[in-house]
Order: structure tokens, then sequence, then C-alpha cells
């Protein structure tokens, strides 16, 4: 069932992307077709339908153009890749191919073909096309974990110019992934030093997981407090806060905020929940060893 809902999906997908261009053919065929009627019987009665049809076709070829340059040539990320990659040649289609498959979650097919444009075609290739490249070169290895990976190609986008905002929260995504907790810091820290940065909401949150990785529950505390403070990623802080809570062996704030955070529709509720009790299983097992040692030393000061 699977198979055939994929493969429906699919001529669906391939339907609506074709109807422009089969559109396009079909009027040409009339065209070609509508002129040879007219020379060969009689004009005077077809040319004025004709030129109202081509009127018609002329209003609605216009306005296509209109809708495409206000909604942007590329179908993803317009706001990043702006008018690089612009054209038919055979490197912006293995471009924009590669940018569907990332996009569609076909993160291989993604990467061998911006390593194929980055192999064969960045001699044809503008300085702000290279680090694009670069840039989606470093999210692939980012979204399949690959965080070295990922970190030098965020480093080669940003040294070719590449200036989107996403860039440097990504990049300290990847030196906290790696446990270069110094490096994140500082890419943090200017994310929210910048006050028109867009990504400013996610960086507390962001900064409280990193902290949570690393066991400490008190510096994560603090930052998923000023997340929900500031309504950032509010459900996702409430959760964070609840799980370092639980490190802090505060049981019952923990379970509060925990239940706070289903009820206002946390991302990924399973593997939350998953992980919150994994948590919470690892604390009551050390508190539990903490109260036993301390039995024991009670019994030798006797």
């Amino acid at each position: 069932m699977k198979k055939i809902t994929a493969a429906f999906v699919k001529f669906v997908n391939s339907f609506r992307e074709s109807i422009i261009v089969g559109t396009a053919c079909g009027v040409l065929i009339f065209y070609g077709c509508a002129v040879a009627y007219a020379l060969l019987e009689n004009a005077g009665e077809i040319l004025p339908f004709l030129g109202m049809l081509v009127f018609c076709n002329v209003v609605s070829v216009i306005g296509a153009l209109v809708t495409i340059i206000r909604k942007g040539y590329h179908k993803y990320d317009q706001d990043i890749i702006g008018n690089a990659f612009v054209g038919f040649s055979k490197k912006c289609r293995l471009f924009h191919r590669s940018v569907s498959d990332l996009f569609e979650r076909r993160v291989n097919h993604a990467l061998n073909g911006f390593k194929e444009l980055e192999a064969n075609y960045t001699d044809s290739m503008r300085q702000d096309e290279c680090a694009i490249l670069d840039f989606y070169l470093g999210r692939c290895y980012d979204i399949m974990d690959y965080s070295p990976n990922a970190s030098m190609y965020y480093t080669k986008a940003k040294a070719k110019g590449f200036r989107n905002d996403i860039l440097m929260l990504l990049h300290a995504r990847c030196f906290a992934a790696m446990g270069d907790t110094d490096e994140a810091v500082k890419l943090y820290d200017s994310i929210l030093s910048d006050d028109s940065n867009y990504f400013r909401k996610y960086v507390r949150t962001d900064m409280g997981r990193m902290y949570l990785k690393l066991n400490d529950g008190k510096k994560a505390l603090k930052y998923f407090d000023e997340a929900i403070n500031n309504r950032e990623c509010y459900a996702d802080a409430l959760g964070g806060a609840a799980i370092a809570h639980l490190m802090l062996h505060e049981m019952d704030k923990g379970e509060e905020l925990h239940r706070t955070a289903l009820l206002n529709g946390i991302r990924d509720s399973k593997g939350y929940i998953t992980y919150y009790h994994e948590i919470k299983s690892a604390v009551l097992e050390e508190m539990d060893k903490e109260e036993r040692s301390a039995k024991k030393e009670d019994i030798r000061n006797v």
C-alpha cells in the first residue's frame, strides 16, 4: 500500500509540475494548426478569433511571469539562493534537483548531487554560487550528523561570502554537537547580541540542550527559564526545563513542567517522552544509590 501511495504522489507531483510546459506546447500546436487552416481556407473568418486567443495568451503569459518574478525563481530557499543558479544549464538543473532532494529528505541523493557540482562545475560558478554550494554541502552533512564535515563546509561558505543569518546558528549547533562548547557559546552570544537576527529565538533553547548533554542541569535550566520568560520555542523550553529539574533532583517541578510541555504541543512528543523517562530513571537510580550510601555512612558513624 505504501508503494502504491508513493507512486501516486510521485505521479501527481510530476503531473502538477508538467502542466505549464504541457499547456505551452498545446497552445503552440493549436496556433500552428489555426495558422495552417487560415492559410488553406478562409483567413477572414478565423483571424479575428485567432487574434483574440493570441491576446488572451499573451496576457496569461505576462501574468505567469509576474507571478514567478514576485514568488522567486527557486522553489525552495529563495531568500538563501537569490539570483544564483538561475537558468537551464546542466549546472543549474543539477543544483535544483539536489535542493529538491534535500527538502524531500533524500539526503544521500542531495549530497551526491552537490558533490558532483563541487567536482565538475566549480570553475563555471560565481563566488556567491560557490558559497551557496558549500552551505548546502554543510547542511547535508549536518542532517546526517557528520558535524566535523558540516563545520568544515560552513567555514568555507562563510569565507566565500555567505551571509544569511542561518549559517551562524547551524555552525554553533555543529560546535555543540562536537563538544566544542566555547566556540558554540561565542556564536550563540553573537546571535543574541544582534537584535535583528531572526534566529535569536532559537538560541536559548539550543544552549539549554547543549548543557543538558553536558549533564549541567543548573546552566541548562538558566537558559530554558530565560526562553520560557521570553516565550521563545515555548513548549521545547518547558520540556528542557523539566529535564533540567530532574537532573537537579527536583522531581515534582520536573513532573509539572513535563505535563505543561506536552499540553503545549512539544515537538516530537514521543521522542521527548522517551528521553524524559530515561533521564528520570537514571536520576532515580542515582538518588537511590546516594540514599543507600548515606545510610551506610550513618551506620559507620554509630
